[in-house]
């Protein structure tokens, strides 16, 4: 299955009530977009894939903090900050709260987890 497919995957099953599944499939789709043969088959440079990629882990971010599991890893948060910082200023619509609601979210998690993770390799 394609990313954008099980994006919709995704949002289907949210509608539905079944969470734990549609957390499943949006991070299988991370995981699609982030899987070596993505970059030759999906083209995760264009902007269709990387609004893919932001939808899917705003998916996973609302999904895991409703189940109480962990969010999205490292990566795909340090992919996502790059696209939507790269936004024009001047948006307008859907994109411009996209981008104002969830940059400084994804910004404050990969802070987070990236002093856990220096904590973790300092053993502290």
């Amino acid at each position: 299955m394609t990313a954008s497919s099980l994006l919709g995957r995704t949002v289907k099953l949210r509608r539905a009530g079944r969470k734990r599944e549609a957390l499943a499939a949006a991070q299988e789709g991370l995981a699609v977009l982030h899987s070596p043969l993505s970059h030759c088959c999906e083209g995760v440079s264009g902007p269709a894939a990387h609004s893919t990629q932001a939808m899917l882990a705003i998916h996973v971010e609302q999904l895991s903090e409703e189940l109480g599991t962990p969010g999205v890893g490292l990566a795909a948060l340090a992919h996502v900050i790059g696209f939507l910082s790269s936004l024009p200023p001047n948006l307008k619509g859907e994109a411009a709260e996209v981008k104002a609601a969830w940059l400084p979210y994804f910004e404050r998690r990969l802070a987070i987890l990236s002093r856990s993770s220096a904590d973790a390799a300092d053993g502290t």
